[in-house]
């Protein structure tokens, strides 16, 4: 009975230390596939943080000077605004048009598509006008509910749209974020001109 407690002694001490010596082992796999599973972490991050610097790097190239800009980049929807100071002078007939200074506050959006081809819709504008032969004042309304097609281009740092409104040359800033002209067009015999100021920012691209 001794000899059989003893050996059931033995064997209990034996699967004991056998038990504590496996565990740490264990624990250090553990640990060891805890800390590679951080590092593969870790090692993805990095990739997207590279990816995500270079994205940015080619950005900043497009912000200065516009250097790195091409067409491509350009396409997609502006908001337009702008003002619009069309002057007649007095012109004989039947009936003569009179002398007149006109006032055109104007909103919409242009659309530069990829083939080079562009839509302006203007769906707000308006302003006044003052006859100079009789003093007369009257309110001008330009609104159009039907978009006008053109067509635009780009090259070095300038880009240029044809409407049957609106002929201009803007310079481009910001990446193509942002778009600006001043233009008079003088018309010569006619005895007319047009003042145009015209911003627009871009709203989407494709």
């Amino acid at each position: 009975m001794i000899i059989r407690a003893a050996s059931l002694f033995v064997a209990f001490t034996l699967a004991l230390a056998s038990s504590v010596q496996a565990q740490p082992a264990n624990s250090l796999a553990t640990r060891v596939a805890t800390l590679e599973a951080s590092v593969a972490d870790l090692q993805q991050n990095i990739v997207t943080l590279q990816a995500n610097l270079a994205n940015l790097t080619a950005s900043f190239a497009k912000l200065d000077g516009n250097k790195n800009l091409s067409t491509a980049d350009l396409v997609g929807t502006y908001s337009l605004t702008g003002i619009d100071i069309p002057l007649s002078g007095f012109k004989p007939g039947v009936p003569p048009r009179p002398a007149k200074i006109v006032t055109n506050g104007f909103a919409g959006t242009v659309t530069a598509n990829p083939d080079g081809s562009a839509s302006l819709l203007v769906d707000s504008c308006g302003g006044s006008a003052l006859n100079l032969s009789n003093g007369l004042y009257s309110f001008n309304d330009c609104s159009s509910s039907s978009p006008e097609a053109g067509t635009w281009s780009y090259d070095n740092g300038i880009v240029t749209v044809h409407f049957p409104d609106i002929e201009a040359t803007f310079n481009v800033g910001l990446g193509g974020r942002v778009m600006t002209t001043a233009v008079l067009h003088d018309h010569g015999t006619d005895q007319s001109s047009d003042t145009l100021i015209i911003v627009m920012s871009r709203i989407s691209q494709p």
